[in-house]
Formats: C-alpha cells, structure tokens, sequence
C-alpha cells in the first residue's frame, strides 16, 4: 500500500523532467531573419557586413547625408574618400592672354561605415533612397560562435592553469612557460573583444558614382609664345632697330678704315701699271 501511494508522486517528477528537457533544447527564433540564439540561451556571435554600389546626382551631397544617417543611427565612419578623374580636356582661345577650358570629369567617393547590427537593415534601405540607380548590393553573414566558444574555453584553460601552476618553479624554464601562456590569454582575449565589437557593429562598404560633369572655366594662357605686342608698336620697333644696325654697319666699317684705305691705294697702284704697260700708238 505504502508503494502504490508513491507511484503518483513518481509519475508528476517524471512529467515535470520531461518538459523541462524539452524546454532546454528549443530554439529562441526571432523576427530579424539574419539573428537567432543558439541552444541553452547562447546568443550566436553573427558578424554581419554588407556593401553597396550605387549612382547618385550629387556626391558631394550624398557624402553628407550618409555621414548624418551613420551618426544618427550611433554609428561612425572609419574610411572616407572622394575622388574627381578628369576624362576629356578641351580649351577655347578667347584672346592672347586668357582661355576656357572645358573638363569632363566624374566623380566617386568611397566609405566604411560601421552601424550598429540592429539598425543595419534599416540603414541599407536609407542608402538605397540615396541614389537613383543600384549596380550591386550584397550582405553578407558569418557566424563566429563556434570560434568565440573555443576562445573562450582555451582562455578558462590558461587561467586554471596559472593558478594552478606552483608557486616556487621546479624548472628554470616555468616563468617563460607562464609567460608564453599569459601572453595566449591576451591575445584570446582580445581576439573575443573584436569578435564581440564586429557583431555589435556591422561594416558596410558604400561605393557612390556620380554622373559625369562638365566644368567651364576661364585662366590665364600658359603659352607664352602667344603674347605679342601690337602691330605699330612692332613696326616702330622694327625702324629703330633697322636704324641701329645701320649705325653698327658704320662703326664696323670705320673701324676697317686702314683696310679700305690699303685696299684703295693698291687698287690705284695695279691700275697705273697695266697704263705703262699698254704700247703707245702714233
């Protein structure tokens, strides 16, 4: 009788067991489609990055706006570049001293924003809204539990092993052991410390393409052998510098006077002698 009034008891344990196995291997599945929790309540370290490529009307403009939303998302921007290649160059003479110079040019600029994972789906769409053409969008989603589990545990090894570890060393070659093993745990332990700020904080790679522009401006003329000076002026110039070679062409000759002279008088000199050379007719 005693038995028989114990077997109620004894089937209300086992039901209560029962469920409560049950509830330790249930999943906790949440609405977002790329977050879930591990079983026994263990959150799934997801490290989640995403890029875009998109065309937007103004870079410059569009450069802000994202640094708005990342900022007002408590997010940060890590890498920033905006670029300007210049396609075709063409220049227009308005007058000797001045020309247009025309220039295609298309602009991109390049960003690494990381956001906060909760606010990631909604920062992909607000990018979107941003331009008008997307050529590429990816996401991206990797699951570093199993690596930040046996982290974890190497790390709790270690340290059991350092308290552990004698006082007094038997071995000459036990302080670089623990060293070698301290050092391990800081390494581990920052390796976990990334791992955990890579999946409160996604990174995402924006690529912006702006339309080509043309630009127009007006700048000096770097040609200088296009600058002349005005035609009277050039012919004034011209007479006086005329009028001074001729001037030079009478220094110069003064100067051979001795020459024309010698020349002149050995010129007379073969002339009277071809006279008294010529027979006398009667």
């Amino acid at each position: 009788m005693k038995a028989l009034s114990l077997l109620p008891l004894f089937a209300l344990c086992m039901l209560t067991a029962c469920e409560n196995g049950d509830a330790e291997n249930t999943y906790d599945i949440t609405t977002d489609t790329t977050a879930y929790n591990k079983p026994n309540n263990q959150a799934a370290k997801l490290v989640k990055k995403a890029g875009v490529n998109i065309k937007v009307r103004n870079a410059q403009e569009s450069v802000r706006n994202v640094s708005v939303l990342v900022r007002s998302m408590g997010g940060m921007i890590t890498h920033q570049q905006i670029d300007a290649a210049e396609t075709d160059i063409k220049e227009l003479r308005l007058s000797n001293d001045s020309v247009l110079q025309i220039t295609a040019y298309t602009t991109t600029a390049d960003i690494t924003a990381r956001v906060p994972s909760h606010h990631l789906e909604d920062f992909l769409q607000d990018v979107h809204a941003l331009g008008y053409f997307t050529s590429n969008s990816q996401l991206s989603i990797d699951d570093k539990s199993l690596h930040y589990m046996v982290q974890q545990r190497q790390q709790r090894n270690r340290s059991t092993f350092l308290k552990t570890a004698p006082s007094k060393p038997s071995k000459p070659s036990t302080p670089i052991v623990s060293l070698q093993v301290n050092d391990e745990i800081i390494e581990q332990e920052r390796e976990m410390r990334q791992i955990d700020l890579d999946v409160a904080y996604s990174t995402v790679q924006l690529h912006l393409m702006q339309h080509p522009m043309v630009r127009k401006e007006v700048k000096a003329n770097a040609d200088l052998a296009s600058y002349q000076l005005p035609f009277t002026t050039q012919l004034a110039q011209s007479f006086q510098s005329g009028w001074n070679l001729f001037l030079q062409f009478i220094i110069a000759v003064t100067n051979l006077w001795m020459f024309i002279v010698a020349g002149v008088a050995f010129w007379y000199l073969v002339k009277l002698w071809n006279r008294k050379k010529q027979p006398v007719l009667r």
